[in-house]
């Protein structure tokens, strides 16, 4: 059967922490596909967040999650520490990729590869607009450390 085919992280700007929650398992006793995707978009905020853009309700910017894929690579169990490792590719005028990596810190399998796209709305007209400067900015400082 055919896999979506994800571009690989290859330059990582911030490293998120997870433990996985009993909540996080399912009747297979290990981690939901739908609970891998909650951990990426938490992973996801902080990214934006320590890049300085709020996507509160209260900014003329806001984003929409265009598209998303994931591949799922290993299992992932209760008590399991992983590492979210996030990064930003395709940057064109109103979008770019968020991609991530996420590891399992005891055993050192890759648990998980996503792509989430974004698309950046001006929120008064709800219409495509250009990412804001601040924030490339901010990838960009992030990118050089």
């Amino acid at each position: 059967m055919p896999r979506i085919i994800l571009d690989t992280l290859t330059s990582t700007l911030i490293t998120y922490p997870v433990k996985i929650r009993y909540s996080d398992i399912n009747t297979a006793r290990h981690v939901g596909n739908d609970k891998m995707i909650s951990l990426i978009q938490e992973a996801r905020i902080e990214l934006l967040t320590q890049l300085g853009f709020k996507n509160d309700g209260d900014t003329a910017v806001t984003y929409v999650v265009a598209d998303l894929g994931v591949n799922y690579k290993a299992e992932a169990f209760f008590a399991d520490e992983l590492i979210i490792e996030v990064g930003v590719s395709d940057i064109k005028e109103k979008s770019f990729d968020v991609l991530y990596k996420v590891t399992n810190t005891k055993t050192h399998h890759v648990v998980a590869e996503a792509k989430t796209g974004l698309v950046f709305l001006d929120a008064n007209a709800g219409k495509t607009t250009q990412i804001p400067a601040a924030l490339l900015t901010a990838i960009d400082k992030l990118s050089t450390l």
